[in-house]
């Protein structure tokens, strides 16, 4: 059932690379791999202070 609803979300898209910033992505990573064996996730490395000001404005 997870299969089919990240495949709805993404079905008007033809593109074969998806870039989606949502955060909790991260969290899932085992159920994203399971469902995709081709996942991948780009991380991207920050300034630490960059960082925490992130956390600071979600807090």
């Amino acid at each position: 059932m997870s299969k089919e609803i990240i495949d709805a979300y993404y079905a008007d898209n033809t593109k074969l690379i998806i870039f989606d910033t949502n955060r909790m992505w991260t969290a899932r990573l085992l159920q994203l791999v399971e469902l995709h064996h081709d996942f991948k996730v780009i991380c991207l490395v920050r300034d630490p202070a960059w960082v925490m000001d992130s956390f600071e404005k979600i807090y």
